[in-house]
């Protein structure tokens, strides 16, 4: 089984460079088919190969989210840097980066205490090394790819980014959530820059339709209010702190505290809380302190 699959996915990845498919998917499908033929060198039985792509597809989703976090923040820092803003507003932003390698880095620990579980110590040793360069490895299995002729397997219909090798935006969509703290700090800061973004509508995808808090009764009043707050300008150049941001999980609800944010507002404290709604983690209810 693992044998046809890695060469499905090789056959795909080849239709995809013919028709010039997005990267993203491309490098989807690179590392997937590493994974299986590692799989395969490895022993893992069919079974375990099934938690291991969707360990994957946790991983991808997650790592994604995280490096594009990181990628904003640091623009803004070298704008920040360049425009010679204030020494809180480059602090601020330079903290933040910090704490998203930070939670690079135990993802990728906490995956490899995964594979600990199915795999023995030099398997799991290997398949860190492997992802450890895993640009210049999939750098190579494409050049292999590409310059071979004959691939010689008859798969399924192949879509640009198929359902044997889903892309990351459309395994995350699919995928149930992620019950890990730093999924659900992903949300969390995902929300607030978006806000900080200027993008209301996209931050208020995350916000339960069974929003509540005291002052603000719901989910339109909450919009309403954050409306105001972006078109007066309190957010602009905002910055979030998370150093101290700890997630826990109390009663089926997922609380992220504290999220210190400062901008022209001044600065205060937040509180987020979360609960699985079909499968997917959305904002039930905020406390905002020293606001």
């Amino acid at each position: 089984m693992k044998k046809l699959v890695t060469l499905c996915l090789a056959a795909t990845f080849l239709f995809a460079v013919g028709i010039q498919a997005e990267e993203a998917c491309l490098d989807s499908m690179l590392e997937q088919v590493l994974l299986l033929q590692f799989a395969e060198k490895a022993g893992i039985d069919d079974y375990d190969l099934i938690e291991v792509l969707e360990g994957y597809r946790e991983y991808r989703s997650l790592m994604d989210a995280y490096t594009k976090q990181r990628d904003t923040k640091a623009t803004a820092l070298k704008a920040a840097i360049a425009n010679d803003d204030s020494d809180s507003v480059i602090s601020g932003l330079t903290r933040e980066i910090m704490a998203l390698d930070i939670s690079i880095i135990r993802l990728k620990q906490s995956t490899m205490d995964e594979a600990a579980d199915i795999m023995r110590p030099a398997e799991v040793a290997e398949l860190y090394l492997m992802v450890s360069d895993f640009d210049a490895v999939k750098a190579d299995l494409a050049s292999k790819l590409a310059a071979s002729q004959n691939v010689g397997v008859v798969c399924p219909t192949v879509a640009v980014c198929p359902e044997a090798a889903p892309c990351p935006e459309s395994a995350a969509a699919s995928a149930p959530a992620a019950n890990t703290p730093e999924a659900i700090l992903a949300l969390a800061t995902d929300f607030l820059d978006k806000l900080i973004a200027g993008d209301l509508d996209a931050a208020m995808e995350g916000v339960s339709e069974n929003f509540e808090h005291n002052e603000y009764s719901d989910k339109e009043e909450l919009s309403d209010f954050l409306e105001m707050a972006i078109d007066m300008g309190y957010l602009e150049d905002a910055s979030v702190d998370l150093e101290d941001t700890e997630v826990t999980f109390e009663d089926g609800s997922a609380i992220v505290y504290p999220l210190d944010i400062s901008g022209n507002f001044g600065s205060g404290t937040l509180e987020f809380v979360l609960k699985l709604e079909d499968d997917q983690w959305m904002l039930v209810g905020l406390d905002a302190f020293g606001i």
